[in-house]
């Protein structure tokens, strides 16, 4: 379950405050119908701040784990996503700073309808 919208802002600007240096959020894609039937290989755990999730492990247990400013689940809706990495980087342009947010995917996974 997501966060409340006030205890996520809090956390944002919390990490906003301490370091205006690059940060990476990840988001891991929901399984596609097509791949119905298939052991989900991407885990999203929770790292070491308890009100965020920021590590992924790949491959099972002994899989290698990475860890990012904030990463988001599978069942992380596009809107979710938005409002609490995009947003907040829209109202800062908008007071004078510069922000740039940067999508990578696959084709379909939904990148420009999480940056509109």
């Amino acid at each position: 379950m997501a966060p409340s919208a006030n205890q996520s802002e809090t956390t944002f600007q919390r990490r906003n405050e301490e370091s205006s240096s690059v940060q990476v959020a990840v988001r891991v894609r929901p399984m596609l119908s097509s791949e119905s039937g298939s052991t989900q290989c991407i885990e999203v755990l929770r790292g070491t701040d308890s009100d965020a999730t920021n590590v992924v492990r790949i491959g099972g247990e002994s899989g290698p784990a990475f860890a990012f400013d904030e990463a988001f689940h599978s069942s992380t809706s596009q809107h979710y996503v938005y409002e609490q990495r995009v947003a907040p980087l829209v109202k800062s342009c908008m007071n004078g700073y510069n922000a740039t947010t940067l999508a990578y995917g696959q084709t379909g996974s939904g990148k420009t309808h999480t940056m509109l």
